[in-house]
This record gives C-alpha cells, structure tokens and sequence, in this order.
C-alpha cells in the first residue's frame, strides 16, 4: 500500500530518475511531471529513465502517474482540468535542470531559473507540504576556502551560466519559503558518478565524459597506430602492453580536489534528511568530505582506460605558450582540451564545502560517501564501457 504521493519533476533526468525509482522502491505512490519531445513522449521518457535507472520494468499504473509537463511555462503547461486532479500531496521533488554548460544560455535561465519559479507556483498552488530543490554545491562560483550551508550570496563570479542559474534558483526557493511558508529544503550535491554497487548512470556528462574523450582517444590510436605507425615518429605516442602512451599537458593544479559523490549516496542522504522535520527551511552539502586530487583522478582514470604518460601544468597559458614541438602530439594535445574545456575551470581550484547541517542533522545515522579509488574508477569505466557511453 502506498505511504504517500510524491511527485516528482525531471525523472527522465540523472538524478530524477534514480530519486524517482527509490521513492517507489519504498512504496511511496509518484506522480512523475515529465516533457514530451518531438521524438517520445513523457511516458515513454520516463519509462525508459526509470527502467535504466531500477534495472526493472515500472509500469504506469495508479503508484507511478505520469504527466506531460513543461517548466518553462506557467502552471507547468499542466492546464486547469489537470491541475484539478492533485489530491494531498506530501512533497515536490524538483530536479529538472539542463546542466550542460556549453549550451545556449537563454535556454539554461529559462530551464533552471524561470522553472523553478513556475514549479514553485505550482506547488503553493495544489498546496504540497514540502518543496525540494536539487541544486549544486557550485552556487558557490569561483570561490575559495570554506563554503558554508547557510552561505549563499558572498560576491562570487560564476564559471558558467549554470552555476548562475542555480543561484538565482536558490534565491527564488528562499524568498518563496519565507513570503508564502512554503516548507523548503535545499540539496547541494558535488558532481554526481554513477553508482557505487555497479557503476550504473543514466547520464554521461561531468565525470564520464571525461572518461569517454580519453578512451575513444585511446581506440583511434591504436587503430591509426595500426594502420599507419609512421604518422607518430617523434610524437611520443605508441603501443604499450595496456593501451596506448599518450604524453598530452593537461592544466590541473596541485591544489585543485574535485569533489565526486556516487549517485546512490546522494539519493540516500537526501531522503534521510527529508525523513527528519529538522530539514525544513536548511541547505545541505551532498558532498564528499575528503574529496580526491584531480590529478590523482586523472592517475587513476588513465590508469584504468590504459593511457600513460599524461602530466599537468598548473595553468591553461602553459598549453598556449609553450606548446608541442612534435606537429602531431600538439593536434592531439590541442584536440583533448578543445573537447574538455568546458570542465577545464574546475580543475583550477575548488573549496571545501562544510556539511555541518548534514552531520547536525542526521547525528548518529550520518554517514560519509564511500572512498573515490581506482576499485570505484574500475566500476564507472566498465559499466559506460558496456553500454558505449550511450543512453539507450
């Protein structure tokens, strides 16, 4: 029997669809609001995101309803018949974000700002008792040092329209919780990898693909190695008993961590808080304590894909000014940070994010995220590996 209804916006999305999963894995009844594209339609969206995201079937029934909706127009698009059907709802779950970074920015602030206003709107006006938003630790922008929970507005620039988004975002939660007495909670995870059991994800961007631009440079290699050796006399790059020696400049400072948590963590730890009153009105860092030095990711990624012979500079000018003699290590040194740019500021530098109001909050039940080693590497690689860095 159902405990309660749930509904939740962006389940075709990363964290959406495995939030959306756990919720009726726990027997709550979910009410999915989901766009129809031009290709499929919101059920099927969701069908395929939930059936990727569980490993199982979820059937459309009276426990999972889904319904076409639109964020970036008033009252979700929903229309006054729909909007009529909503019984008691316990909470809003909103996740629905577009969270690449080198897209159109208009479409980025429609999305993540104006869509979270309207799904606020929205949920004062079916009057749901909770309202959680999935925001990001990288509200924070460019600063340094320790961020705080309770800090959100500190004079910081921002990496990406993205992150802006987010802010703005955050803004409009806040102002809405304390205008209207809407009962708000704030999530703020690091950047989200796949599982920690399997390595299973329902997106590849961040992390994995970074992963994928060095393992399909890896494959062209060696196939271009096979079939013309000569074309890299002199380049430093060759065949080697795992793969492939590739001594490509990546800029990443010695100081810089990136801060990973797996997805089942992060879904575990927000429901926790959301099951505990104290969570009403707070910001939590879903975030990793003791986050890894991304230079030692990347030692640990290639490792695993089977590429020797990366080093770092500190700054992306290095690249620039002093690059490659060797014509053909530069095209290739110059191909890899085209295609990783966009993630290029946040191997500079990054804070620490204080969790204080997690561990207040959970006392003795909080629990850190697993270690991010070269076991877990091993589990991201094999699983985007076995599905070819595609969503199917």
């Amino acid at each position: 029997m159902a405990k309660q209804v749930h509904i939740t916006i962006g389940a075709a999305g990363f964290v959406g669809s495995f939030l959306t999963a756990e919720l009726l894995r726990r027997g709550h009844a979910v009410i999915v609001l989901a766009r129809d594209t031009q290709e499929t339609s919101a059920t099927e969206r969701v069908k395929k995101s939930l059936e990727r995201a569980s490993g199982e079937a979820v059937p459309t029934t009276e426990k999972c309803q889904v319904l076409s909706a639109d964020i970036t127009s008033p009252d979700l698009n929903l229309g006054p018949t729909a909007l009529k059907q909503f019984g008691e709802v316990e909470a809003i779950w909103h996740c629905a974000a577009v969270s690449q970074f080198n897209t159109d920015n208009e479409k980025i602030f429609r999305t993540n700002a104006l869509g979270t206003l309207h799904a606020l709107e929205f949920a004062r006006r079916i009057k749901a008792k909770r309202f959680y938003y999935i925001s990001t630790a990288y509200v924070c922008g460019n600063r340094v040092g320790t961020v705080f929970e309770n800090q959100l507005e500190a004079g910081q620039t921002f990496k990406n329209a993205y992150e802006e988004s987010k802010f703005r975002a955050e803004h409009l939660v806040k102002e809405w919780g304390l205008e209207f007495g809407l009962h708000t909670t704030i999530y703020r995870p690091g950047v989200i990898i796949g599982s920690s059991a399997d390595g299973k994800t329902t997106t590849f961007n961040g992390y994995n693909y970074l992963a994928k631009v060095f393992y399909r440079q890896r494959e062209k290699i060696l196939q271009e190695l096979q079939n013309n050796p000569g074309k890299f006399a002199g380049s430093g790059i060759r065949k080697t008993a795992s793969g492939v020696a590739l001594p490509v400049r990546i800029p990443c400072s010695v100081h810089a961590t990136v801060n990973l948590v797996t997805i089942d963590y992060a879904i575990e730890t927000m429901l926790k808080l959301a099951s505990n009153r104290g969570s009403v009105g707070k910001v939590f860092h879903i975030t990793n304590p003791n986050p890894p030095k991304g230079r030692k990711l990347f030692n640990m990624s290639a490792d695993v894909i089977g590429i020797e012979g990366i080093s770092f500079v500190e700054k992306l000018e290095t690249l620039q000014s002093d690059p490659p003699t060797n014509p053909v290590l530069r095209r290739y040194e110059q191909k890899i940070f085209r295609e990783i740019s966009q993630y290029a500021p946040y191997l500079q530098q990054e804070p620490r994010f204080d969790n204080a109001n997690v561990r207040e909050v959970l006392g003795a039940d909080y629990e850190p995220p697993c270690r991010i080693d070269q076991n877990l590497i091993q589990k991201l690689f094999d699983y985007a590996k076995s599905v070819n860095w595609k969503i199917a």
